[in-house]
């Protein structure tokens, strides 16, 4: 008796494709949050501006806040070598300045989803995924700088308030830069950034 071959569970093509459906779901939405905010964009517009019906976008995320989480993890990973090439352990003005300019150069590169996590991040009551978000990072640079390892440990409240603040200040320098090119004021912003990083990581207090 013949049997059949059992089925793979999704061609190789459906793959492909919902690859790719999944990416454009996420390129609309980021382009859409960042015009309207992210409380300010329902998952009907989504669907309507992606081309897609709601159910079919149901079908890939179950809410906005997946959305967000899907660009925040793209974006995060594309992000860490750039972290890991901050000159370590304790890198002076000049290599931190050199460095700003790499992350400049990426976040301009990568304009949208950087704006879009920069913008949620800095909410007072930011979505748990952009809490994960800046764990992330912070243990990131922690594993490239003492300081940023420092301001993770336990009673370490000021050092952490630091350290956000200084990622706050280097976030707002580069979404800053890569709307605005090689401006003056560009140049400044990044500048201080910077000026404000190696403080930091020298623990330079006064």
């Amino acid at each position: 008796m013949i049997t059949s071959e059992p089925r793979s569970q999704a061609s190789p093509l459906s793959v492909v494709r919902r690859k790719f459906t999944k990416k454009h779901i996420c390129h609309i939405a980021n382009e859409l949050m960042v015009e309207h905010g992210f409380a300010g964009v329902t998952m009907e517009q989504i669907a309507t501006a992606a081309g897609i019906t709601r159910s079919t976008l149901y079908n890939y995320f179950r809410d906005k806040s997946a959305i967000l989480e899907a660009i925040a993890e793209d974006y995060i990973d594309a992000l860490l070598p750039v972290i890991e090439r901050l000159p370590s352990p304790t890198a002076n003005a000049e290599q931190v300045r050199i460095w700003i300019g790499e992350y400049a150069q990426f976040v301009s590169d990568n304009p949208a989803p950087a704006e879009l996590v920069m913008a949620v991040s800095l909410k007072l009551d930011p979505p748990p995924v952009m809490q994960t978000f800046g764990h992330k990072v912070m243990a990131a640079l922690a594993r490239r700088s003492p300081a940023f390892a420092s301001a993770l440990c336990p009673g370490e409240d000021f050092r952490l308030a630091w350290a956000r603040a200084t990622l706050a200040v280097l976030g707002s320098a580069l979404t800053f830069a890569a709307k605005h090119g090689h401006s003056a004021e560009a140049q400044s912003k990044l500048d201080v950034a910077a000026m404000l990083f190696t403080r930091f990581l020298h623990d330079e207090r006064q």
